[in-house]
């Protein structure tokens, strides 16, 4: 049976903890056989757990980087739950060049952990400043993508301006306003 099979058929199973207190996300993420497409699959059903640190005191992105896992899960886990770490430079300026490159079509077509990325990475100043490098302004690479209706059609622009911060729905709704 399938991942995506036992989703459908208990919903619940993503958000159970196992003997040792774990939930799926962070068993997945420390278990070298794991795949990206699984690790999306689990995250698009719980997106919560990209944010709940594992017994180890850790958050999934960084027992990724602790477990040398590629640059590709590094972005994946980024852009789901962005932490201020230098390690995650690179994963932080491929994730932006990732989004500005291939941006949401529309609100509908942005999951919710990757809304939920976006407003952390944005709202995070220090974060940006921190992140960057003097070849690479996250911040400027960001506005001037916005900026350029070229680049940036109107429907992109709402799916990020709406985003929504889905660990803290209330922040959101506030801003939207």
């Amino acid at each position: 049976m399938s991942l995506s099979q036992v989703l459908r058929l208990d919903p619940s199973a993503v958000s159970t903890s196992n003997k040792c207190g774990d939930k799926p996300f962070a068993t997945a993420v420390r278990n070298p056989r794991t795949c990206l497409a699984s690790l999306r699959l689990l995250a698009d059903a719980h997106p919560a757990s990209l944010k709940i640190k594992d017994k180890g005191d850790k958050f999934p992105l960084q027992r990724a980087a602790d477990a040398k896992r590629p640059l590709e899960w590094l972005v994946f886990l980024f852009s789901t739950h962005p932490l201020n770490e230098d390690r995650f430079q690179d994963a932080a300026q491929s994730y932006l060049t990732a989004l500005l490159e291939s941006p949401p079509s529309s609100l509908a077509a942005f999951p919710p952990a990757k809304q939920d990325g976006f407003v952390g990475f944005v709202s995070d100043g220090t974060l940006l400043r921190d992140l960057s490098t003097d070849a690479y302004k996250l911040q400027d690479e960001l506005v001037a993508f916005i900026e350029s209706t070229d680049r940036c059609p109107i429907e992109t622009a709402k799916a990020l301006a709406f985003a929504m911060d889905v660990s803290n729905p209330r922040a959101s709704k506030a801003n939207a306003r």
